[in-house]
């Protein structure tokens, strides 16, 4: 699905809870391979990891 999105002019910006590199060695790539652009030059991509553990109780 986040390959789906264009990225020209955009910012491309994850949200979850995932181990530090996932940007740059999951997303960064399939972005790239699906919009023939290279990432950190032709496009930027974000990450903001989640603040709270949606379910937790503690």
């Amino acid at each position: 699905m986040f390959a789906q999105c264009p990225v020209d002019g955009r910012v491309p910006a994850g949200e979850s809870t995932s181990y530090p590199g996932t940007t740059e060695e999951l997303l960064r790539p399939v972005l790239e391979e699906a919009s023939g652009l290279k990432g950190g030059v032709d496009f930027l991509a974000g990450f903001s990891p989640e603040r709270i553990s949606p379910g937790n109780k503690r």
